[in-house]
């Protein structure tokens, strides 16, 4: 997966979150794929972390599970 550093706007990944818990399992599994890679920076790991305050409960439940895996 490539990407540029800080290409994802804070709506980007609210809705990278939102897209990992689709029903459709292809987008589903692209998404979570993408948000793993993301996650392996730290820039990124703070900014989903600051994010944590505006998402769902769902959202923030799934994300704190990425967060700790990592």
């Amino acid at each position: 997966v490539t990407f540029q550093i800080n290409s994802f706007s804070k709506e980007n990944l609210k809705d990278l979150l939102s897209a990992a818990q689709h029903h459709n399992t292809r987008f589903r599994d692209y998404a979570r794929k993408l948000i793993e890679e993301l996650l392996k920076r730290e820039e990124y790991r703070i900014r989903y972390s600051e994010l944590s305050y505006e998402l769902s409960e769902k959202d923030r439940n799934f994300l704190n599970t990425r967060l700790n895996v990592q």
